[in-house]
């Protein structure tokens, strides 16, 4: 038999004078109340141990309580009432305290959202100022501060979001410092948004205007991670003109320039048709590529991957063969259109492992995905969900 409890609603400081707010109460008559089961000692687990069995709907006592004190009620032991904080300060006293006390938190967004769609409070295991972000799962990547990304996932969740550690066809948003990267290649891959951490604070400036949603594409279309962000760019065998073109778009898209042979450079873009050699022997950090991915990663405004711009030397053996497949008058050949896919496989296999790597504790619960094959696959959403899907099945 399940133990009765009272549910109340407690408008604490400021909510409480806010007319609108607790007009807004009038119309919210249920919230949801998770039904608590208290394990007793099964092995390993620890007793008294509580978890949520179910969720269920009940009405609120009426009418709401005010108060200035959150001492008086802020027991989250207390078993005979359930009890919903509204706070407008997440940065207050009074909300260090209920959630040292692990009380129910909500902000008067939250309220005010429920009663115009006519919906019961939700249930949060964590403080819900907003629902800015309701239904959207974040992902992050290429971030180097802990406690930055602490921020950040409190604020999402804060806001109604869910955070993900791992990338997978779940993932709404990446949120990212830069294009390198495995997650950042799969969300080019199925055309997942890639914004900077900006996105999360200036949603969170937002977070009293009940009909603002930070999913919105004209609100987040700002936020985009440019496509050279991150990459230092130089550029080898071109006109003054196009180069400074070129210069200045890589600028414009995130990105920064130096002259050929600085070793800061990340990617040397040639102009095949004019270098007939490169000047120096590059780096393996360094990225030789052929202008075709300068223009391609501008065009769908994400970087690009390398691999299949790769700069080779017209004169190179390997090269002389693909070329010559490539003019095969045969297109409807199973056999030649194999071997030109070797070939090309060959072409990149030394400069690029797979951007797709099997996890290493279990290699056989995900099959290896060579350049090769990637190169005789299009970048389908289909394909990359299934990518996603296994990298996301792999980490389960």
């Amino acid at each position: 038999m399940l133990h009765r409890v009272e549910t109340r609603v407690v408008l604490v400081g400021e909510a409480a004078k806010n007319g609108a707010l607790v007009k807004a109460l009038q119309a919210v008559r249920i919230m949801e109340v998770p039904v608590v089961k208290i394990k007793g000692g099964e092995p390993g687990v620890e007793a008294g141990e509580k978890f949520i069995k179910s969720i269920v709907n009940m009405d609120i006592n009426v009418p709401c309580i005010k108060t200035d004190n959150v001492k008086e009620f802020g027991d989250g032991e207390n078993t005979e009432f359930e009890t919903v904080f509204v706070l407008a300060d997440f940065a207050s006293p009074d909300y260090s305290y209920l959630y040292k006390h692990d009380n129910r938190i909500v902000g008067p967004p939250v309220v005010l959202h429920c009663a115009g769609r006519e919906e019961p409070l939700p249930f949060s295991s964590r403080p819900l100022y907003s629902t800015t972000m309701l239904n959207l799962s974040l992902c992050f990547t290429g971030f180097r501060s802990k406690e930055e990304v602490k921020n950040l996932v409190n604020l999402v969740h804060h806001m109604g979001g869910a955070i993900r550690k791992d990338f997978s066809t779940k993932v709404t948003h990446l949120i990212a410092y830069s294009t390198h990267g495995e997650k950042y290649k799969l969300a080019v891959c199925m055309g997942t948004p890639i914004l900077t951490p900006t996105w999360i604070h200036k949603a969170w400036e937002h977070r009293d205007d009940v009909k603002f949603h930070a999913g919105d594409e004209e609100f987040r279309t700002e936020f985009k991670v440019p496509p050279f962000q991150d990459c230092a760019l130089c550029f080898l065998g071109f006109s003054d003109e196009d180069k400074t073109n070129m210069e200045e778009r890589t600028v414009k898209h995130g990105g920064s320039y130096l002259e050929v042979g600085d070793e800061k450079c990340t990617h040397m873009v040639v102009e095949e048709n004019s270098v007939k050699e490169l000047p120096f022997v590059p780096s393996k950090r360094l990225y030789v590529v052929k202008q075709e991915w300068f223009w391609g990663s501008i065009q769908m405004d994400a970087r690009a991957g390398e691999s299949m711009y790769f700069y080779e030397k017209m004169d190179s053996p390997v090269m002389k063969k693909a070329v010559s497949l490539l003019s095969l008058n045969t297109p409807n050949s199973n056999r030649k259109r194999r071997r030109l896919r070797d070939t090309l496989a060959q072409l990149t296999k030394e400069t690029e492992i797979s951007p797709f790597p099997p996890p290493r504790k279990r290699p056989s619960a995900e099959h290896s995905l060579s350049i090769g094959s990637l190169l005789d696959i299009s970048n389908t959403p289909e394909t990359c969900k299934a990518l996603a899907g296994e990298r996301s099945h792999s980490h389960s």
